[in-house]
């Protein structure tokens, strides 16, 4: 193949996956063991984000898989808290973006939590613009994440068309 040809190929790659195409809602992992808070970001996060809504660290860890695209973690939960949760994810999808959405604060500051996890965000709970700043940290880790695949993509199919082409 030509060199030219190997470009026009790249070119189409390129131009697929265009505005053209709508992608689905972005699945986002919520687990807060508090119903009510639950809801509330359910209600907040329906008209861009697909919410998988977890009770507990444990039935997040059961329904954690690859078409997520973020997790948001309460930190202080019974049994299994947000840290956790946290350690495990990164066990299974490091490169999930993971939030730490919490009002708790008593045993470590959010200053702390960002130094020690380097978490996709802190939000605090309970201030008037907790939600809108979620949405906004939610957005960027999607865009983010979106934007890396579509290079890992583009890269893979660089290396198919250009080794193709030298044999």
């Amino acid at each position: 193949m030509s060199r030219s040809n190997r470009l026009a190929s790249l070119a189409r790659l390129g131009a697929k996956g265009g505005p053209a195409e709508k992608e689905p809602k972005p699945a986002i992992l919520v687990v807060d063991d508090n119903p009510l808070v639950r809801a509330g970001l359910e209600l907040t996060l329906k008209d861009e984000f697909d919410a998988v809504l977890c009770g507990s660290g444990r039935e997040a860890l059961a329904r954690l898989n690859e078409r997520l695209e973020a997790a948001v973690l309460d930190v202080k939960m019974p049994e299994m808290d947000g840290f956790e949760v946290y350690r495990r994810i990164r066990e299974r999808l490091p490169e999930l973006p993971v939030v730490f959405y919490s009002a708790y604060q008593d045993f470590k500051e959010p200053l702390d939590v960002i130094n020690e996890y380097a978490p996709a965000g802190f939000v605090i709970k309970g201030r008037e613009d907790a939600h809108e700043k979620l949405l906004d940290v939610l957005r960027r880790c999607v865009r983010i994440g979106r934007s890396k695949r579509q290079v890992d993509r583009l890269r893979k199919e660089m290396s198919r068309v250009f080794d193709k082409g030298s044999t």
